[in-house]
């Protein structure tokens, strides 16, 4: 027959003499100690390209600025084109804006609130494109929709329904 390997049996005391001791228990875990009191730290800091908004970009409310995309806003904050007040616009800039205002404002000055939607629609539809063309052409994609955002930011929010 084939032994099987079990342990050994423990080894019983001769009579007359007391049990082996159990060994010593280990001590308890101490608990963690309490996490360290908080001091209020300052402020949290705004992105830099928030710092630097233009001073017509205050104006906007927050929520309509944090829809405009980060690359866009970039492009907004630095010295570029002001498509409203038609200020530092190169030629190619200038017709964009007004082929735009014709197209999407009626050829009316856009001062309606259908109208900042039709230009962020456009700016949301261009600005979707942009990764898929060369990156020789991206930069004129980019600089197209921040000036559609900057005409649209600075429109009208929809009229609130007024019940009677």
């Amino acid at each position: 027959p084939l032994a099987s390997p079990a342990t050994p049996p423990a080894p019983v005391p001769p009579p007359g003499m007391p049990p082996p001791a159990p060994p010593p228990r280990a001590p308890a875990p101490k608990p963690p100690p309490p996490p360290p009191k908080r001091r209020p730290g300052p402020p949290p800091r705004k992105p830099a390209a928030d710092q630097n908004k233009p001073q017509w970009a205050a104006k906007v409310p927050i929520e309509r600025w944090q829809d405009i995309p980060a690359w866009a806003r970039k492009h907004l904050t630095e010295e570029h084109c002001d498509p409203v007040a038609k200020a530092k616009c190169n030629k190619e800039e200038l017709a964009y804006v007004e082929r735009s205002l014709k197209d999407f404002c009626g050829g009316l000055e856009c001062s309606k609130w259908s109208h900042r939607h039709d230009l962020e629609d456009e700016a949301k539809r261009i600005g979707a494109k942009r990764m898929d063309l060369s990156p020789i052409a991206r930069p004129w994609v980019e600089t197209r929709v921040a000036l559609l955002w900057g005409i649209a930011c600075r429109l009208p929010e929809r009229p609130q329904k007024t019940e009677l």
